[in-house]
């Protein structure tokens, strides 16, 4: 194999595995990305669910920031008022690690509107617990996505009273005929 094509070989391993340094051969004035939910650049490629700041600041503003997303939570996702979303972030500020969703607030809001206009709905129920430390807020809640019952894991990054970074994961919850023991999922 040349070495040109061991290098394709190792960036499309990278990709899976995330590894940095096979990602130094992309040229950032070249790299042309033709899936359309990923942006042009090494940054379209790198920009994952696991990516971003790991360490927690600002402890002293711990129950603060739990505030804050608890209240961002309340207003947005349990209650629906929108109007009201601006007000938590930093202008367009916010980086966004779902691959589904765009950066910044107009992504946000642009990927929810593509939403409502297919049909899907997005509704949180119950937020049953909010853990943080410093600047990182941890809301598990349940609801609906698209109509199917739904477990929500959202992990937010709070930088200046303002929320800054958000990763998340979604689980559906099947039936309770169909679960393997008898603990629930929110069982705490």
């Amino acid at each position: 194999m040349s070495a040109r094509a061991q290098q394709v070989v190792e960036l499309l391993k990278a990709i899976e595995t995330r590894a940095q340094e096979p990602m130094r051969v992309i040229n950032p004035a070249k790299y042309i990305q033709h899936n359309i939910g990923v942006a042009d650049g090494p940054a379209g490629v790198v920009h994952t669910m696991i990516d971003g700041p790991t360490t927690p600041t600002d402890l002293d503003s711990t129950e603060a920031n739990k505030a804050l997303v608890r209240r961002l939570v309340d207003d947005i996702l349990v209650n629906g008022r929108m109007e009201l979303l601006a007000g938590y972030f930093d202008g367009d500020n916010y980086i966004q690690h779902n691959p589904h969703i765009a950066d910044k607030v107009s992504g946000l809001n642009a990927a929810m509107r593509a939403w409502a206009e297919k049909g899907i709905s997005l509704k949180f129920d119950r937020v049953h617990k909010v853990l943080a430390q410093g600047n990182f807020v941890l809301v598990i809640s349940e609801g609906a996505l698209g109509g199917q019952h739904t477990a929500f894991y959202d992990l937010f990054r709070v930088q200046d009273g303002k929320i800054a970074e958000h990763w998340d994961v979604l689980e559906a919850i099947v039936p309770k005929e169909q679960w393997k023991n008898q603990n629930g999922k929110f069982g705490f």
